[in-house]
């Protein structure tokens, strides 16, 4: 049996239980907002996560973090994040996401052009994705993941994440095709 075997194994059942309940969610009659918290609750618990957040790019300068989950004893940032400029706040990510790469940070990076001042004196690993909708870096997902992560940050995990972005790109996408089915049918009523 091999290593990978072995890994993919063990992730599946950490992380296996995970889409079932993601699944349900979004099987749900939940308002978006309150689907993507829910995916992020969910998920954050699975992976072992301190915090999980959703930024949301306003007019390709503006960005704010629009959805937080915390764990337990953990400190909330999301009135920390907002109206902030995507450049000044996080130097160096947009082109890297935009181009569908991902950002992993640890703590005492703040040397290193990518690791942004909002998460100086973070204790924690960062992982985030984008979000592109319409072929437009909408956004970005991510998870602080302790250094002790039980689950560590391995291909399960990066797995794992980059699955939720792309969820959530669909439901982002999905309100979105919704929201105009809606006025066009409103105009027809006329």
């Amino acid at each position: 049996c091999s290593a990978k075997r072995i890994i993919r194994s063990e992730s599946f059942e950490v992380l296996g239980g995970l889409f079932s309940e993601i699944s349900e969610i979004i099987g749900g009659t939940l308002p978006l907002d309150a689907q993507m918290e829910s995916i992020l609750s969910k998920s954050g618990m699975h992976l072992g996560a301190h915090r999980g957040y959703i930024f949301e790019i306003d007019d390709l300068v503006h960005l704010h973090n629009s959805i937080e989950w915390v764990g337990d004893k953990n400190i909330s940032y999301k009135h920390l994040f907002q109206h902030l400029i995507f450049d000044d706040a996080f130097a160096g990510w947009q082109k890297i996401l935009a181009q569908g790469g991902y950002i992993l940070t640890y703590p005492g990076q703040e040397g290193d052009s990518l690791f942004p001042p909002v998460f100086r004196n973070k204790e924690d690993r960062s992982l985030v994705f984008p979000l592109i909708v319409k072929t437009q870096l909408y956004g970005f997902v991510g998870f602080d993941l302790p250094i002790e992560n039980p689950v560590g940050v391995g291909d399960a995990i990066f797995a794992a994440v980059q699955l939720l972005a792309s969820i959530i790109e669909g439901l982002i996408e999905l309100n979105m095709f919704v929201h105009q089915a809606d006025q066009l049918s409103s105009q027809v009523e006329l």
